[in-house]
């Protein structure tokens, strides 16, 4: 597992934007050096903390202006990794429904938003990448969401 975010350091200390940070992701480096721990999959984070995700998503774009990427980082490491028979988890967290790191009650308004935010950004992910992501790991679902809703959102361009 990765745990890529916005507030990943470079190896020096030093912070770009996110933008930056994705245009200057080693892909090849990355994939080769997963590949040398023998892993049968990644576990990669898109958009945890602040909700920026490293492709041009238009879903993600509508419910998060400004925090997608002109480069397709996923689909650049999903075939990459895929070369090396390694596959690509997508880790998607829930402030896809509220401000992180703000803290908010849990309000049906609330889940409705993010069950809203995920039966979008799931059918784009796997109609835009179909088999190149082998699954998801969706985080904060301390909610009560129907799973019937999610599950069928997943299974879109990807059975």
């Amino acid at each position: 597992m990765f745990h890529w975010t916005s507030g990943t350091p470079q190896a020096d200390g030093s912070r770009l934007s996110y933008e930056e940070a994705v245009n200057d992701f080693d892909v090849e480096k990355f994939a080769n050096m997963v590949e040398e721990t023998g892993a049968g999959y990644v576990l990669f984070t898109i958009g945890h903390a602040e909700s920026y995700c490293p492709a041009p998503l238009e879903s993600w774009e509508r419910i998060h202006p400004g925090l997608t990427t002109q480069r397709d980082l996923i689909e650049e490491m999903a075939n990459a990794l895929n070369e090396r028979d390694i596959r690509l988890v997508c880790y998607i967290n829930g402030p896809l429904a509220f401000e992180y790191p703000k803290r908010v009650e849990i309000t049906p308004e609330l889940v409705q938003n993010f069950v809203a935010n995920f039966k979008e950004i799931l059918p784009e992910l796997g109609m835009r990448y179909k088999d190149k992501i082998a699954g998801y790991w969706v985080d904060t679902m301390i909610l009560k969401i129907p799973f019937d809703e999610f599950f069928h959102a997943a299974k879109v361009g990807n059975k």
